[in-house]
């Protein structure tokens, strides 16, 4: 999967088993699992701010590795419409 490319070495652990992947910081399950706390009750501005420093990063690594000109983003954290 995508997800599993390293942003971060010594990061988060993944649930691949591996420590820094994008999943780690943007996947819905694994944000839920280390704050402790379920997507709507999140309420720092400042969590939401690197979380989406986290996906640019991510993303645009991923559309410069694969040449990509577009990239659509879905799954439970968007459909929160935090953004």
């Amino acid at each position: 999967r995508l997800g599993h490319h390293v942003l971060c070495v010594k990061g988060e652990l993944c649930q691949c088993g591996r420590r820094g992947c994008l999943s780690a910081y943007v996947d819905g399950q694994a944000i839920a699992a280390r704050c402790g706390l379920q997507l709507h009750e999140i309420t720092d501005r400042n969590f939401w701010l690197d979380y989406s420093e986290w996906l640019s990063v991510g993303l645009a690594n991923l559309a410069k590795m694969h040449g990509l000109k577009r990239i659509f983003v879905g799954g439970g954290v968007m459909k929160k419409n935090f953004f």
